[in-house]
Formats: structure tokens, C-alpha cells, sequence
């Protein structure tokens, strides 16, 4: 286990981290300029690393799955040597779907197809993707 943030590179970035009770309290988000911070919450100073930096100095991962809260683009930002060389397979939640256009986007300039998952639990805003190398595996409207 690596306590660590996962984003475009390696230091430290502020993270917002809710401190109030419910569902959302586990979650939190990387603190961007011009943001006011949320009620129920407070800024902490945490490590970061990316994905390429992680992968230079440990065994590549074949499978990663993201659950960012809207930092999917930075993390894939910091992965494209790992997207690129060692083709892991995604499956990445889009929190935002103004972000998807820029992901499929990453991710098909990297040879990775996009297919949605389809989760009857999902029924908040959030959508869950497969991404995995164009040609590779059969997308699901292919498995018959």
C-alpha cells in the first residue's frame, strides 16, 4: 500500500477532505485555484504520485482502476508512458461526464477502446468505463 494521491506527478498536493458525517466523508479532492473549500472539510498536505513515476521503480500494474472524483485526466496525464509501453487494463470512473469527451480522448490517442459498464447499483452521476487496448478484447456488443 502506497499512501499517496494519485495525479499527473510526483510531490505534494493540497487535498480538500470532507469532515462531516454521510456518505461523503470518506471522499475528498485535489484543492484547485479559484476554489472556495467545502463546508465540513479541511485542507491537508498529502504526497502524490504518478502512475509512471510509481511504475519506474515497481513492477508495472496490468490492471488500475480510478476513482479520482474528477482528477481522471491528471491521472491519466501522469500514466501515458505506463498507458503507452506496458498497455494495463482501466476501469475508470468519469465523475464528471463534461470530462469524458477528454478522456476517450487520452485514452484512443494511447490505442485503448472505451466501453461502458453497466452497473444497476450506479445510480448517482458518476459512470464506470472498461478501457482496454483497441483489438485486444471483444467489446461487449460483440460477446453475443
Amino acid at each position: 500500500v502506497v499512501s499517496a494521491a494519485v495525479s499527473n506527478q510526483d510531490g505534494t498536493i493540497r487535498f480538500q477532505r470532507s469532515t462531516g458525517d454521510g456518505p461523503s466523508r470518506m471522499s475528498g479532492m485535489v484543492i484547485r485555484d479559484n476554489l472556495p473549500a467545502a463546508k465540513e472539510s479541511e485542507i491537508v498536505c498529502c504526497p502524490a504520485v504518478s502512475l509512471d513515476g510509481f511504475s519506474s521503480s515497481h513492477r508495472p500494474p496490468t490492471l488500475v482502476k480510478i476513482d479520482v472524483e474528477g482528477a481522471e485526466i491528471q491521472v491519466l496525464e501522469g500514466a501515458r508512458s505506463l498507458l503507452e509501453t506496458k498497455k494495463p487494463v482501466l476501469i475508470i470512473e468519469v465523475h464528471h461526464q463534461k470530462d469524458l469527451p477528454a478522456v476517450h480522448s487520452i485514452l484512443s490517442g494511447l490505442g485503448y477502446a472505451l466501453e461502458p459498464l453497466r452497473l444497476e447499483a450506479a445510480k448517482i452521476g458518476a459512470r464506470n468505463y472498461l478501457a482496454f487496448v483497441a483489438g485486444l478484447m471483444k467489446s461487449a456488443s460483440e460477446c453475443g
